[in-house]
């Protein structure tokens, strides 16, 4: 009986801290500057038909600054080989024992096909979503092994696309499955000499964290608390977790979990593509006094977007659309050519001045860095953003001012 409660609760447990995860890290004190929205339904039922679909991308694709949404978080995507049981108890009085007779259920998990449908709206509407495979043994930091992250980069593909697809990993053990023996005064409530009270391992989410440390990067009071240089004029589009100036400072809230690293061939395999939103657990030291943190940071901060054999940055989707989404602001969903010669003349040239202002080296925020370049495309129609890890090419519909 205790253990179907506990089977039961678990989940509702693990969404409240996932919740509280989010919050922890994308906010100071608990107050996030920007608007949050939830949808208290399935992913299932969110693409139940075709106009559903195409509702919710008309929601999601604001074309404006102050009315788009930028981020959503999927957690808990099915891998496949999930399996749940049902606890259901026999008590056979005359023996004194108990036994469970497990039943494989739904999982009642997004499946895999579901979750591309949704992802695949978000990046029509672009909205960067932050998912997580199902958070389980094989999927946390101790669990996790070559053979199981290869099927997840693999498991949803994006063939020329995922710029605005972040997969985020392991997923954080707050405590593994065990047994308790119930103390002597509830022995009675059960009629047997002693009971024993199996506890589902929980966890949270990956998903959750990545979004808040995500969040958390464009609140300038979240970067001021982590001692994180800004030019508080400055949007917080181009913060780079992998920043050297920044990684070793943005840390999540989250503890290491096992004083043992992770498998140095795993990390390879991470790493040979950068894929991912990875979390890493091997702590940090703190560069005023040495001491050990043992907080998680992040490795790799990519999209689902991959060329010439690498993941592509985060910050570089949020600065392309930062980019179109100023071009747009005053003229529609078509740009004129007069707002776009503007903007190039006008803002882009303090961005290319401001880099090359004395101290500007310890600004992380700063919209171009030095050796950085925008150009704009004889016909108006384009801007290739040089950055320092590759280009990206942001094109406008485009009509006469």
């Amino acid at each position: 009986m205790l253990e179907n409660m506990m089977d039961a609760l678990a989940p509702v447990v693990e969404k409240f801290l996932g919740v509280c995860a989010f919050f922890d890290n994308a906010t100071v004190d608990g107050e996030l500057e920007s608007e949050l929205v939830v949808t208290n339904c399935t992913v299932e039922k969110l693409i139940e038909t075709d106009e559903m679909k195409k509702g919710l991308e008309n929601i999601l694709g604001q074309n404006h600054r102050k009315k788009k949404i930028w981020f959503g978080i999927l957690p808990a995507v099915a891998m496949g080989d999930e399996k749940r049981t049902s606890g259901k108890v026999e008590k056979r009085l005359s023996l004194g024992e108990r036994r469970e007779k497990k039943e494989e259920k739904n999982t009642g998990l997004t499946s895999v096909s579901q979750a591309k449908t949704l992802l695949d709206i978000c990046q029509k509407a672009k909205v960067v979503t932050i998912f997580n495979y199902k958070a389980t043994e094989e999927t946390s930091f101790t669990g996790l092994t070559i053979e199981r992250f290869r099927k997840m980069k693999d498991l949803i593909q994006f063939p020329n696309e995922g710029k605005y697809a972040v997969c985020a990993f392991p997923n954080f053990t707050i405590c593994k499955k065990h047994e308790y023996i119930l103390n002597e005064k509830f022995v009675d409530l059960f009629d047997e000499d002693k009971v024993k009270v199996g506890f589902p391992a929980m966890y949270v989410e990956a998903a959750y964290v990545a979004a808040g440390m995500i969040v958390g990067s464009q609140q300038p009071n979240v970067l001021k608390k982590k001692k994180i240089i800004i030019d508080p004029k400055n949007t917080c589009v181009r913060f780079n977790f992998e920043d050297s100036r920044v990684q070793k400072k943005y840390l999540s809230t989250m503890s290491v979990e096992s004083s043992r690293p992770m498998d140095n061939n795993l990390q390879r395999e991470i790493n040979k593509e950068r894929f991912g939103f990875f979390f890493n657990d091997s702590g940090v030291n703190d560069s005023e006094t040495g001491a050990d943190i043992p907080r998680v940071f992040v490795g790799n901060a990519r999209t689902m977007y991959k060329k010439d054999e690498k993941y592509r940055e985060v910050y570089r989707t949020l600065f392309s659309e930062f980019m179109d989404l100023c071009v747009k602001e005053q003229s529609g969903p078509c740009a004129d050519t007069g707002r776009i010669n503007h903007f190039y003349e006008e803002d882009i040239e303090k961005w290319k001045t401001k880099c090359q202002e004395e101290g500007s080296e310890e600004i992380v925020n700063l919209l171009l860095n030095t050796d950085e370049n925008i150009i704009l495309a004889s016909d108006d129609s384009s801007y290739i953003i040089k950055f320092r890890e590759g280009q990206e090419k942001v094109e406008f519909e485009t009509q006469e001012a």
